[in-house]
């Protein structure tokens, strides 16, 4: 009988499968997203719609057509999404990028115009560099706090007052200029000028702590589909502004001295902030997770892949600064340079990491299953490398360095900080939660933080660690050190990537499970639904 038979009920339910499906999706094209979103339920389901008609020996060609038609359509419409902005992201990421430019160019401006001044006060270069190196120790701590209170503060509120706040410490900086000089006679320190020095230099920190803070918070749940490139690309403002900043200052200086160097920047950034707070939404919170409990430091810890982020950025960090206290003496006492030359050779470490930071960005934003460890143990292995031959390291006392070897390996030091750093940025805000949803805003705050404060720390360290080796050996035993410890750093990728090939499942247990349910539910096994 027809009614009894197998293949008939079969083919009765694969086009009843396929009609259902038409429904669904004819029903959810209501707007662009949801049938996007319908749509690839359908291309998942496909497959499962194909095997069956197969194994039925039904073909249904017009069917499959129309569906790898209506896909392909639909992952256009998701890449046209995905690379155009918004105007809302748009004022947004406007927004962060003259903001990070600022704070980080009143973080340089000290350096070229404050020694001269403290020395009028009995101050030493000692002190005077323990007085710049507060920035980043202060910035430590600032960081990881405000990261933990800024779903309280709100973001908007915390750009604001972050870029006032720095701008108006920056400004007053500029007073320094008119404090009471000493004695000539009298070689004690001025207490109450190096008071005030440390107490504006803490400010700065902390204003531009809170707003660095803020704004990675913002941009991270602003572009959740373009994470990684938007950071390359704030990373990018954030070398740039480093570098500009004793050039702003030079320029200023010329034209009014200390005061208008510090006031001018500073009040330009007070200005900035002013425009931010009536351009920036007042509302910027994720989208998804938001109904989740406060973030918490045991979740951020608990993965794998941010914790090695947050040991690479300190390292990182390390290695960029490692050459702040020893570099200029080095040129000066080796090859005869004068202070201006110098300046301008720390400028190549600068550009090549800032050239290097906007390819690797770009590069990982549009090939998405580029394994990011072996980029970053890439990146660190070069740097080591280099660290070997900038020394040279004693360990090889063959190897000799002239002028063009070690300009060669500080652009090549800036070119591997871009393989080490910018990846390192995606191993913390490319994450998920559990679930695979999109961490809420306290989380994300929570881990800017951290990530901000793990560089800040590595900022103080590295110039420390490489004063007082250079000190206590040379030059050349100092990026030996920090040689060994970028190799340090790829075997922590190395030994991670490991773990996780290892709890991977492997494709052949795949198909064989895929083998055995597929026999399974073949249709001698299956009995009929009429019987």
């Amino acid at each position: 009988m027809e009614g009894n038979n197998p293949a008939l009920v079969s083919e009765e339910a694969a086009h009843s499968d396929v009609e259902d499906n038409s429904g669904s999706r004819h029903q959810t094209e209501v707007n662009d997203n949801t049938s996007i979103a319908a749509s690839d339920n359908s291309c998942d389901s496909r497959g499962s719609d194909t095997n069956h008609r197969v194994d039925s020996n039904i073909p249904d060609t017009n069917s499959m057509e129309n569906n790898d038609s209506n896909c392909k359509d639909n992952e256009d419409k998701k890449t046209k999404r995905n690379n155009s902005f918004t105007r809302k992201q748009k004022i947004i990421l406007i927004s962060a990028f003259i903001g990070q430019f600022f704070s980080n160019a009143c973080a340089s401006l000290p350096a070229p115009f404050l020694p001269k001044l403290n020395e009028q006060h009995n101050i030493n270069s000692d002190l005077t560099g323990w007085i710049l190196g507060l920035f980043s120790l202060v910035q430590l701590f600032v960081c990881t706090l405000s990261g933990r209170l800024l779903s309280k503060i709100g973001i908007h509120t915390a750009v604001v007052f972050g870029l006032f706040f720095c701008g108006g410490v920056t400004a007053v900086f500029g007073l320094l200029e008119y404090a009471t000089l000493p004695d000539s006679e009298d070689d004690t320190i001025d207490v109450t000028y190096l008071i005030l020095a440390i107490v504006l230099r803490i400010g700065q920190a902390i204003g531009s702590g809170v707003y660095i803070t803020a704004s990675m918070t913002m941009l991270s749940i602003t572009f959740p589909e373009n994470t990684i490139a938007v950071m390359g690309y704030s990373e990018t403002i954030i070398g740039l502004g480093f570098m500009s900043g004793p050039a702003i200052g030079s320029g200023l200086f010329k034209l009014g001295g200390f005061m208008l160097t510090f006031g001018g920047l500073g009040g330009t950034m007070v200005v900035a902030s002013a425009a931010l707070w009536f351009i920036l939404p007042f509302r910027i919170q994720a989208t998804d997770g938001e109904e989740e409990e406060q973030g918490s430091m045991w979740k951020i810890f608990s993965n794998i892949n941010i914790v090695l982020s947050l040991i690479l950025a300190t390292n990182s960090a390390v290695m960029w600064a490692s050459l702040d206290p020893v570099l200029e003496p080095e040129l000066r006492n080796k090859y005869g340079l004068s202070q201006e030359v110098s300046a301008l050779i720390f400028l190549i470490l600068t550009v090549a990491y800032t050239i290097t930071a906007t390819i690797i960005a770009k590069v990982l934003d549009k090939f998405r299953n580029v394994e990011t460890l072996y980029i970053l143990m890439f990146g660190f292995l070069l740097c080591g490398v280099n660290f070997l031959f900038m020394g040279p390291t004693p360990l090889i006392p063959a190897l000799q360095r002239p002028l063009w070897l070690l300009l060669v390996t500080i652009a090549m030091l800036g070119i591997s900080l871009g393989f080490a750093l910018v990846p390192s940025l995606n191993l913390s805000f490319g994450q998920s939660d559990e679930n695979g949803k999109a961490y809420s805003t306290s989380t994300t705050a929570m881990i800017s933080g951290l990530w901000s404060g793990a560089y800040a720390f590595g900022d103080f360290l590295g110039p420390t660690v490489s004063g007082v080796i250079t000190e206590n050996a040379d030059f050349g035993w100092a990026m030996t050190s920090f040689a060994f410890l970028c190799f340090v750093c790829v075997l922590m990728t190395f030994i991670v990537k490991m773990c996780k090939l290892k709890k991977k499942p492997s494709k052949n247990s795949l198909n064989i499970n895929t083998v055995i349910v597929n026999e399974a539910l073949s249709d001698d096994d299956v009995e009929p639904l009429i019987p």
